[in-house]
C-alpha cells in the first residue's frame, strides 16, 4: 500500500507544476519500532525530495493514528523483530490551518487528485486575500504556509514526532 499510495502523490505533485511548492506531503509512520527517521529519510527519497516523513513514540504515533481515525494492528510473529502491521490506507488533505480539506483513496488518479489540490490551494488562497482584505493590519498568521517549523501540530494538537526533514 505504501509505495502505491505515495507513488500516486508523487506523479500528482509532478502534474502541478509550481503549485506543487504549496504542498508539504506527509508521511506518517505507524511503526515506530522499524520506521526511523533515518530509515523514512531513505524510504522516502524514493519518491522525491517534496516528503517529509514523521514518526514518534509508540504513544506519541498512537495519539497521532486516533486524531486522524487510523487503523492499524501488529500481528505478532515468531520473534518481537518478526512482525506485521495492517493499517487503513487514506490520503488526507489539510489547508493551511491544518484542517481537513479533501480525502483520497489508492483509486484516485493522479491528474484527478492534482487537480482538485490545485482547486483547493486556489480557493484557500481566495479565502486568504479575503481575509487580508478584511483585516487592518494582518499577521503572520495570514501566511499561507508554516512550511520549515520545527513543530507538527495535528488539528490544532502539537505533535512531537520527529522529522526525516531535520
Amino acid at each position: 500500500v505504501c509505495p502505491t499510495t505515495l507513488a500516486v502523490i508523487s506523479a500528482a505533485l509532478d502534474k502541478m507544476g509550481p503549485e506543487a511548492d504549496k504542498v508539504v506531503p506527509l508521511f506518517v509512520s505507524v511503526d515506530p519500532k522499524r520506521d526511523t527517521p533515518a530509515v523514512l529519510k531513505s524510504y522516502l527519497s524514493a519518491f522525491g525530495p517534496r516528503f517529509v516523513g514523521l514518526t514518534g513514540t509508540a504513544k506519541e504515533v498512537d495519539v497521532a493514528a486516533k486524531a486522524y481515525h487510523v487503523f492499524y494492528q501488529v500481528h505478532p510473529g515468531t520473534d518481537a523483530n518478526d512482525y506485521t502491521l495492517d493499517h487503513s490506507s487514506v490520503i488526507y488533505l489539510m489547508d493551511q490551518n491544518g484542517t481537513f480539506a479533501a480525502n483520497y483513496t489508492l483509486e484516485t488518479a493522479p491528474e484527478e487528485m492534482a487537480k482538485d489540490i490545485e482547486k483547493k490551494i486556489r480557493s484557500d488562497i481566495e479565502a486568504d486575500v479575503e481575509k487580508i482584505k478584511l483585516d487592518a493590519e494582518p499577521g503572520p498568521e495570514d501566511l499561507y504556509s508554516n512550511v520549515g517549523t520545527s513543530k507538527h501540530y495535528i488539528r490544532g494538537v502539537e505533535m512531537n514526532l520527529s522529522s526525516t526533514e531535520y
